[in-house]
């Protein structure tokens, strides 16, 4: 676990090491959306690869240097910022590259683009290979550590509950893609980006994909019991989750209406949510 004899508190800030090659420093970004906070893990031995350096608080990127000793370069997932936040100040610090998904800035750093299977190397440890995993967010990148069969999964897989999908930069087709291809590595160990790592990967991927299955029979089912509108929708197919909850449920009810509409199930009209008979 997270908290276990090698975790240390410097300065009020959680750091771990979680294997010989990975270490995680928590971000001080706690909330509704971030849980605890972000995951920032540092990769490797000597120059190491930081994943996600997630607010750009001087304390917090010390402790993050502390951990890596010299930094190659910095790796993001997306660029929701609670991901990105101190990649510039990270940049500045070492003079190390930030690579993302595709050419956008990330955080306010220029960006040396990483397309899908592109791999990185990590000193005396290996690689890590990008692969393009869209659907929480369309430049999503999950990273591989093939070595160890283990995965930095981002946000498309986290530690506790599930992921949020918010359109339209979000996808409900291209995510269950994406869940698939994680699927297909076998993994061991999944370090997420928010909450703990997880041990072992099929179980929790066949999870997700039942849980976003059961989802879709519920607000499918939603509909054919005369909920039109996405907020009647929401509070029907979320009946078994808090209300305080059911905010960030409309995006990812969105996202699977839309999926449904593609799929030539459901229809809309003005906000009118039907089912198509046939």
């Amino acid at each position: 676990s997270m908290r276990n004899e090698t975790a240390q508190e410097s300065g009020g800030l959680l750091s771990a090491r979680l294997s010989p090659l990975v270490q995680v420093v928590l971000a001080p970004n706690p909330g509704l959306m971030t849980g605890p906070g972000t995951n920032t893990y540092i990769v490797g031995a000597d120059a190491s690869v930081v994943i996600d350096p997630a607010v750009e608080s001087e304390e917090f990127l010390d402790a993050v240097l502390a951990s890596a000793g010299g930094v190659s370069e910095i790796l993001i997932t997306h660029r929701h910022e609670d991901h990105v936040g101190g990649a510039a100040a990270l940049a500045a610090r070492t003079g190390a590259p930030v690579r993302a998904f595709g050419s956008d800035s990330a955080g306010g750093a220029q960006v040396d683009p990483l397309m899908d299977g592109d791999v990185v190397p990590l000193s005396r440890a290996g690689t890590l290979r990008a692969l393009h995993t869209p659907g929480h967010a369309s430049d999503h990148l999950c990273f591989f550590f093939e070595n160890l069969a283990s995965l930095f999964a981002g946000d498309n897989i986290l530690g506790e509950g599930t992921s949020v999908i918010v359109p339209p930069d979000g996808n409900m087709g291209d995510y269950l893609e994406s869940l698939r291809t994680l699927r297909a590595l076998e993994l061991e160990r999944i370090y997420p980006g928010h909450f703990r790592p997880i041990d072992g990967g099929d179980e929790v991927i066949d999870g997700y994909l039942q849980h976003r299955a059961a989802r879709e029979r519920a607000i499918a089912g939603a509909i054919r019991d005369g909920a039109e509108t996405l907020e009647r929708i929401v509070s029907q197919a979320y009946s078994d989750t808090p209300d305080y909850l059911h905010g960030i449920a409309v995006h990812s009810t969105l996202a699977h209406l839309e999926l449904l509409e593609s799929k030539g199930e459901v229809e809309q009209d003005g906000g009118v949510w039907r089912i198509v008979e046939g």
